[in-house]
């Protein structure tokens, strides 16, 4: 909530949430966890706060990740549209390979 303050941020959208799944023993909780990480790397930058949980409660690993809407570096929100969907993806399957 201090970065949408510090930069006048106003507006109902305070976070994205993605969900990245894995194929049951497609993997292990810790490498799940590493991918996640990696995604939230390329894809934020380290310009947007997140928090990324890895989950093993289901039938197949899965990693939550929550970011900021607002980018802490330039105080703009973030544009979620079909060219950032794709990146995204296009991201997750590199690391996946």
């Amino acid at each position: 909530m201090k970065t949408r303050e510090d930069n006048k941020v106003n507006g109902t959208l305070l976070a994205i949430h993605l969900i990245q799944s894995f194929i049951p023993s497609e993997t292990t909780p810790k490498m799940a966890h590493q991918i996640g990480m990696e995604l939230c790397k390329r894809i934020l930058k380290e310009q947007y706060e997140f928090v990324l949980t890895t989950h093993i409660d289901k039938g197949h690993i899965h990693n939550h990740i929550i970011f900021n809407n607002v980018n802490m570096i330039t105080g703009k929100c973030y544009w979620s549209n079909k060219r950032s969907y794709h990146q995204i993806r296009y991201q997750n399957d590199k690391l996946c390979e």
